[in-house]
């Protein structure tokens, strides 16, 4: 990058730290950003006088400055987080989002890197650090979010600011964490967090049906998570009366959905037709019609492509 023109040398220093960054080698990323900075910031004044003179280029070309200016801070401070200098990495990313203000991964890089740096973070923490990379785009970084907020140990409860996480807590983030894991398109992954998640309200409704004298207490059928055959039996087996609260329905509901969108990925529409199936009675449960009226719609979908698979393996 030493040859050439002077105006495409910030850009091949930009991406020259970002093959760098591919490779994991960070140091050699600092470096190469810093030569781009250099001249980035060598043009700047003189931009900024165009755009002062009433310059329409002078604009655009301040506006393209910006630019480059936040994507070489990002990869720089990236780096820098990787190298364990997370001050000097949330200085480049205040850096990146002070140049591009409206960048919600910027805002949300720069938000973890400063919860980073403040010390561990308890489960409301690791929670809003999850949401906000699931909204931002950044589906790995919410998995690891998760991931950290299971590791914590459990407690009773759930919601709290403590560092026990309880029930509550636990299958919010499984089920957050699939939803991560399908914009991955890691299916199976996701379908094991929604099994899970499951488990837990399948034991809530064979105590509650245990309560009032029916199920079957708590079998050790359900015990590892229901499949979707297990699950649709155990919600016939309720006799359309729903015995807990409707935010354990809807929680039930979304997981049982996801559960579903990650069965038809992977083609297995029968198990998928009966999770969305189960979905769409959680919903109604629920009180939201709406949506349970759409997971019916894609549960005769899922069974009509299920017909459609048996009727071809029938005639190979």
């Amino acid at each position: 990058p030493d040859g050439g023109g002077a105006a495409l040398a910030p850009a091949l220093w930009s991406n020259v730290a970002a093959c760098h960054l591919q490779l994991g080698e960070h140091a050699a990323v600092d470096a190469a950003c810093g030569k781009a900075l250099a001249l980035l910031n060598a043009g700047a004044s003189k931009l900024e006088a165009a755009r002062g003179g009433g310059s329409g280029e002078g604009d655009v070309a301040v506006a393209t400055l910006r630019r480059q200016l936040a994507k070489v801070h990002a990869r720089r401070g990236a780096a820098r987080v990787a190298l364990g200098r997370l001050p000097d990495a949330e200085a480049d990313y205040a850096a990146a989002l002070s140049h591009e203000p409206s960048n919600a991964k910027l805002a949300a890089d720069l938000e973890e890197v400063r919860a980073a740096a403040a010390g561990p973070l308890d489960a409301a923490g690791l929670r809003a650090r999850g949401a906000a990379r699931f909204q931002s785009g950044d589906f790995v970084g919410a998995v690891a979010a998760y991931s950290a907020l299971l590791a914590l140990p459990r407690g009773r409860g759930g919601g709290g600011q403590g560092s026990a996480v309880g029930e509550v807590d636990v299958l919010a983030a499984l089920s957050n964490r699939a939803a991560a894991l399908l914009a991955l398109e890691r299916y199976k992954d996701a379908a094991e967090d929604c099994t899970a998640a499951l488990a837990a309200h399948a034991a809530a409704l064979a105590a509650a049906q245990g309560d009032c004298g029916g199920g079957n207490g708590g079998s050790s059928e359900v015990a590892s998570g229901p499949d979707a055959v297990q699950l649709s039996a155990l919600l016939d087996s309720l006799n359309d009366k729903w015995p807990l609260d409707i935010g354990r329905a809807a929680a039930a509901s979304r997981v049982a959905a996801r559960r579903g969108a990650a069965a038809a990925h992977l083609k297995d529409f029968s198990d998928s037709a009966l999770d969305y199936a189960s979905a769409a009675r959680l919903a109604g449960w629920a009180g939201d019609d709406d949506r349970s009226k759409q997971l019916a719609g894609d549960a005769l979908r899922c069974a009509a492509l299920a017909g459609g698979a048996n009727s071809d393996a029938g005639h190979a």
